[in-house]
């Protein structure tokens, strides 16, 4: 029991490091990890401006529980940033540590009328003027306009964040505390405009991935070669199937069906039965079988 604990867990660390990518992809992590955090946790990221100055070690020094918050941060986050295989959900629970750290130093350079502080200030609430703009524009675009209510919907969104871009504006001491209550009001505005559109694209594909399964009825359905996948496509012709999709490299032949991307078959070579795309990918898909059998790789 123990031995596979372990095994399952040495496998799923080594297959996120250096071993598993190689030097290439470790190099080029290295410079665009620190980039891609900054886009997955904006706009509150726009904080770490207070890490790019000289006296920043000085004043975190000063605090026992702020440099406590920053080793915590900084001798973690190695881990991550040396792993070619990261997702944000992953470091969620580094970012309170350095957060603690950087609120800190707003409001010391905010005592001072210092230009970062400034400078953070104007940025946080123009974040929130777009908020406004984008709760005008949600019921007139195409692609959100459809929404149940979606004016009455605008219309809230607009009212509330103003009153808060307006309390922004009055209370000073408190807008970082109010911009988060901006954000999530505005986080509402994303659920009630942008999950409704996604919902709707995932039941396509999920339809779509539901018919490909259906047309090869009790026929074996396999993945040729190396074709691209993705998850709930694979899961919802597996559940239509009820019949686990796996991949097939060799021995093709001309009665059992094959999941194939079509860049890597001639079109000659196949009859196409359904076509269909991955979910939220720009590539079609086929659901084909082959006009003669094929031996080897």
């Amino acid at each position: 029991m123990l031995d596979n604990v372990f095994t399952t867990l040495f496998s799923e660390s080594e297959k996120r490091t250096i071993i598993n990518y190689g030097w290439t992809r470790f190099i080029t992590h290295l410079f665009t990890f620190p980039f891609e955090m900054f886009y997955h946790f904006f706009p509150w990221s726009i904080l770490g401006i207070f890490l790019i100055s000289r006296k920043f070690l000085g004043r975190v020094k000063q605090h026992p529980f702020l440099l406590y918050n920053f080793y915590i941060f900084i001798f973690n986050i190695l881990i991550y940033w040396t792993s070619p295989e990261t997702y944000p959900r992953y470091i969620f629970m580094l970012f309170p540590p350095i957060f603690t750290v950087l609120i800190y130093l707003f409001y010391r350079d905010l005592e001072v009328n210092g230009w970062r502080s400034r400078f953070i200030q104007y940025f946080l609430g123009g974040v929130i003027i777009l908020g406004m703009v984008a709760a005008v524009l949600m019921p007139i675009l195409k692609q959100t306009g459809w929404v149940d209510q979606s004016w009455l919907k605008g219309a809230v969104l607009f009212v509330v964040v103003g009153l808060l871009l307006l309390c922004f504006v009055k209370i000073k001491e408190q807008r970082l505390v109010i911009f988060a209550a901006a954000m999530l009001v505005l986080r509402v505005g994303f659920d009630w405009f942008i999950i409704p559109p996604r919902y709707q694209e995932f039941q396509e594909h999920k339809e779509g991935a539901l018919k490909a399964a259906e047309v090869t009825g009790d026929g074996n359905l396999f993945i040729y070669k190396d074709s691209e996948t993705e998850h709930a496509t694979s899961f919802y012709i597996t559940l239509g199937k009820m019949q686990l999709l796996t991949y097939k490299h060799d021995s093709f032949n001309t009665t059992d069906y094959y999941y194939l991307d079509p860049r890597l078959l001639p079109e000659d070579k196949y009859e196409t039965i359904y076509d269909f795309k991955l979910y939220r990918h720009d590539q079609p898909m086929k659901i084909v079988k082959l006009k003669e059998p094929v031996n080897g790789q």
